[in-house]
């Protein structure tokens, strides 16, 4: 009924219709909130209204953000399928943002224009998404299927067309505030069962090869625009992080990481 009566209503409603997008917010969540079984049929609506429907570009990224994480995690720990599939949906959010990043990259808008806009994209929309993604790797409730699922949506969401819009100041807060964090998460894990303890090692390996490749493929933006004290600080942090993950990580591939980025480190 809601999908019939209502997704003419929501086409209605622009993007800039702040009020009526967060009652509508507020409506899914509840969905979420539901017993498993109902809140099923809740998330298919969902589906249709991001995916399916002609709504798809209309809802405002946070809007839909919010209720696809509220799906994440609040049923994601007993049904990991539904959690995957919320953050495959989370994940065509960030596809929604390209034409965006495309035209601040284009140069065709007026300098107050690009400032604007990147500003809305970059920090109201494209970090809250990260930090989101990232927040499911960090919650040990969830189980491995869930957080290997994020981990490759936030590989895909750092080292494609994104990132190019980003400033080397953003990188660092996202290195910092994002990357730091999740790898303190990893490092703090605590493990018991041997199943537990290879699948941390597949997590902190995935989360090492992740920090260590952004860092490189932006360590350009990141020299130039960082005060050099505070890029000294991250440098010498990313390699205090590494040292620690040798004794998650067997075998050379941490050396061999440490190698690479000590010659990378000479190279300018």
């Amino acid at each position: 009924l809601f999908v019939e009566d209502k997704t003419s209503l929501l086409i209605s409603l622009g993007q800039e219709s702040s009020e009526p997008w967060h009652k509508v917010t507020a409506l899914f969540i509840l969905m979420a909130d539901q017993e498993e079984e109902a809140a099923m049929l809740g998330f298919e609506t969902v589906r249709y209204v991001l995916v399916e429907g002609k709504t798809k570009e209309t809802i405002p990224v946070r809007c839909a953000l919010a209720i696809l994480m509220a799906f994440t995690n609040r049923h994601g720990v007993e049904n990991s399928k539904v959690a995957e599939e919320a953050l495959g949906l989370v994940f065509s959010l960030h596809t929604r943002l390209e034409p965006m990043i495309k035209r601040i990259l284009s140069n065709e808008l007026t300098e107050p224009e690009n400032l604007s806009m990147k500003k809305h994209v970059v920090e109201e929309e494209w970090i809250p998404l990260i930090t989101e993604v990232t927040g499911v790797i960090r919650n040990p409730q969830h189980p491995p299927s869930t957080q290997f699922s994020a981990l490759n949506h936030l590989k895909k969401a750092l080292l494609d067309v994104h990132g190019k819009v980003l400033s080397g100041d953003d990188w660092g807060m996202v290195i910092e505030k994002v990357l730091f964090a999740l790898c303190e998460s990893v490092l703090n894990a605590g493990v018991s069962t041997e199943h537990e303890k290879e699948a941390e090692q597949t997590r902190a390996y995935g989360v090492m090869t992740l920090i260590v490749d952004v860092v490189k493929q932006h360590k350009s933006e990141l020299s130039q625009h960082l005060p050099p004290s505070r890029f000294e600080s991250l440098w010498i942090q990313l390699i205090k992080y590494l040292e620690r993950f040798k004794k998650i990580i067997p075998g050379d591939e941490i050396p061999k990481q440490l190698e690479e980025l000590e010659q990378l480190s000479r190279s300018e």
